[in-house]
């Protein structure tokens, strides 16, 4: 599972690279999605892997994710 959340995490950040890029400076909210998802799977999977140190940092990195992406949404 936390491979899988480090995939998202990392094909997020290429996607918003990508509209960087082009010149586009705004926060893309399928970037925003796309990362919640990986660190939710980070999340879930800390627990299993052994590294429960890192679930609460993981946690709120995910709350921070979800309320901008709802700012994002709203703002468009």
């Amino acid at each position: 599972m936390i491979n899988l959340g480090l995939f998202l995490i990392v094909l997020a950040w290429a996607y918003q690279a990508w509209f960087l890029y082009k010149g586009n400076k705004n926060v893309q909210s399928v970037f925003i999605g796309t990362y919640a998802l990986g660190v939710l799977f980070l999340v879930f999977g800390a627990p299993n892997a052994g590294v429960t140190s890192l679930v609460s940092l993981d946690g709120l990195s995910l709350l921070i994710a979800i309320a901008s992406l709802i700012l994002v949404i709203r703002k468009k």
